[in-house]
């Protein structure tokens, strides 16, 4: 497999944003990750496709190695990082692959900066309206109002305050019990690799913000509960390839279905089978053929 060198790079806005980076192919392949984790989730994924581009994985401000010397507010401000550090370092013409909530933040750069990627790959993302959180009635059933202030949101008892808390105690204990559940639901990584994300997870200083940035993070045509959309999907003119396990269930199969539909023909989506919300872990030879060939059509 192809070596993974990691490195930083200081951008204008007094950001510092590490990145791994290899391989040396004609196609450029530009990797953002999701919440709670950052450009160490990837795993091997990254050595297999340096064997055929050259792939360069963030980590996105507050999360891994970078800086987060200002709070982030909406997913512009990462959509705005990622650009500074495409100028720094030279980079266009590439294709951009964002899993989960990276998936909106790359959906929000295609947008915002049309002259940059050429191809989108939106890997188990959240949908075009956003990540909205529903209130809890007195039980913890879901009703159906949504939360209208970050505040609130944030003492949300089931679905943030537990993860907020497993952060701030170090809890691995019970990140791994969240991931399990959630996240890994299909196949667990070794033991070692196991423990290396738990550490990645705990060094997250951003999940208050991008929870809130989530919720109101909504370019497509309907109002997501929480604000309207914008309709700003209409600008995402270039090839977008969509990822949905069939076991995803962070982002089920019909969040990936609204957004393809929102961008239209331009879209393809891919079910994949026995997949769950981090299809590398599940089956990394079926991903890497897939994104091959979508970049190489």
């Amino acid at each position: 497999m192809g070596k993974i060198n990691l490195k930083k790079v200081a951008i204008p806005n007094g950001e510092e944003i590490a990145f791994r980076i290899g391989g040396s192919g004609s196609e450029t392949l530009v990797l953002v990750h999701g919440n709670l984790v950052s450009s160490r989730h990837w795993g091997t994924l990254l050595e297999r496709l340096s064997e055929k581009f050259r792939v360069i994985a963030i980590d996105m401000r507050g999360a891994g190695l970078s800086s987060y010397n200002n709070p982030i507010e909406t997913f512009k401000d990462w959509s705005n990082d990622l650009r500074l550090f495409c100028d720094e370092m030279g980079i266009k013409d590439f294709t951009l692959l964002g899993w989960s909530m990276g998936g909106g933040v790359s959906q929000q750069f295609v947008i915002d900066n049309p002259r940059y990627a050429k191809k989108l790959i939106l890997f188990e993302s959240v949908p075009c309206s956003g990540y909205p959180y529903r209130k809890q009635g007195p039980n913890g059933e879901f009703l159906e109002e949504y939360y209208d202030n970050k505040e609130n949101l944030l003492k949300d008892s089931m679905q943030l305050k537990p993860m907020i808390d497993g952060l701030e105690t170090r809890n691995r204990d019970l990140m791994r019990q969240l991931w399990d559940m959630l996240v890994l639901n299909v196949n667990t990584p070794e033991e070692a690799e196991y423990e290396a994300l738990i550490d990645d997870i705990l060094m997250t200083r951003n999940l208050k913000d991008a929870a809130w940035a989530a919720h109101i993070f909504n370019i497509s045509h309907i109002n997501n509960g929480a604000v309207d959309g914008s309709g700003e999907i209409d600008n995402i003119y270039i090839p977008v390839l969509i990822f949905a396990g069939d076991k995803d269930l962070v982002c089920p199969i019909p969040m990936a279905e609204f957004t393809k539909n929102e961008i239209g023909e331009n879209a393809l989506l891919e079910i994949l089978p026995n997949c769950s919300h981090t299809p590398h872990y599940d089956n990394e030879d079926l991903v890497v053929e897939k994104i091959s060939k979508f970049v190489f059509e």
